[in-house]
């Protein structure tokens, strides 16, 4: 497919394509053959769409799937923070789609990478990494999908779309308005204090601290109340008079 007519942010560019395995996988395939960075690919179709933990992105037609290709001289451990970067980003995409509709609720961020809407996943992010070859570089795949016009059906999990929510809009209206915002928010990260003020943004966009929250855990299931995000991004939780940092999970309300 023809390159976007798409508004785009300053230094950044655009593919389309009709069909691919997954837009990750396509976005690291692309850096081997010397892809730039700040590169977005977006595919109107996924035949083997990625979540988190190996999970499959079940990926319906009409829906948002879109990767951004990163070069970036970080430790791995710094760069893990902009799944956050990514979250903030995909919440205020949406939260601007929906303040231009009357009575749209706002959405929701919860911990580690998915985004809510009246209580139903909308979307989610996933990042891959790659050595780059190049001393202290590395290449990162940030995948984002979002539910606009349908939702899979998942057991165990609610899911909603925007079209389900009453709320109108294109994939073109999401993915114009995530690049921007992705691009907002990276420049924001790359400040010095930058961290520091995507995890309180992050924070403002999730659940209030005092939220009864299970998480259910490779060994079993703990309940406790969200507390917030750690430092180095963390959940933290409190539980049994204790307060526990967890590092991977699936976070369900009580």
């Amino acid at each position: 497919m023809a390159e976007s007519a798409l508004r785009l942010p300053a230094g950044y560019s655009l593919t389309r394509l009709e069909s691919t395995d997954s837009t990750n996988a396509e976005a690291l395939r692309q850096a081997e053959h010397g892809a730039p960075s700040r590169l977005w690919i977006c595919a109107r179709h996924q035949s083997r769409g990625r979540g988190r933990s190996g999970r499959t992105w079940l990926s319906q037609e009409g829906n948002l799937f879109a990767t951004l290709l990163l070069r970036l001289e970080h430790p791995l451990a710094v760069c893990s923070q902009l799944a956050f970067v990514a979250g903030v980003a995909a919440h205020a995409t949406v939260e601007g789609i929906c303040a231009d509709r009357a009575n749209a609720q706002a959405p929701t961020l919860k911990w580690p990478n998915d985004l809510l809407l009246q209580g139903a996943k909308l979307g989610g992010i996933l990042i891959e990494s790659r050595a780059a070859g190049e001393e202290a570089a590395v290449v990162l795949a940030i995948g984002i999908g979002i539910n606009v016009s349908s939702h899979p059906d998942v057991e165990g999990h609610l899911a909603t779309s925007l079209n389900e929510a009453g709320i109108s809009a294109s994939v073109d209206d999401v993915l114009e308005g995530l690049m921007e915002e992705m691009a907002r928010w990276l420049a924001a990260w790359e400040r010095p204090d930058g961290w520091e003020h995507v995890r309180a943004e992050w924070a403002k966009r999730s659940f209030k601290p005092g939220t009864p929250i299970s998480v259910k855990l490779p060994d079993g299931r703990i309940e406790g109340v969200y507390q917030g995000i750690a430092e180095d991004g963390g959940l933290r939780l409190a539980t049994g008079g204790l307060e526990r940092e967890i590092r991977a999970g699936d976070v369900f309300l009580r």
